[in-house]
């Protein structure tokens, strides 16, 4: 098995994923949990009405605060 980094050209990523649970406000806790990350990909709630688009008030604190891109990703 080949332990080399992948990326983008390898047609293989590797992406560390972690779960944690803490006791602080929502933004706070993603802003702090960024903290060295590369790339910080948070969810958007759809409205249902597509003419609007509303970001939500986590998502709006990662983008504000993170030191690193941030994807904002639509769904469901």
């Amino acid at each position: 098995m080949d332990s080399g980094p992948k990326g983008p050209r390898s047609g293989k990523w590797i992406v560390e994923v972690l779960r944690t649970v803490v006791r602080e406000k929502p933004g706070t806790a993603l802003v702090r949990a960024a903290f060295g990350a590369s790339l910080l990909v948070v969810g958007r709630h759809l409205t249902g009405r597509p003419a609007i688009v509303r970001t939500g008030p986590v998502t709006l604190a990662a983008i504000r605060h993170v030191g690193c891109p941030v994807a904002v990703v639509p769904h469901h």
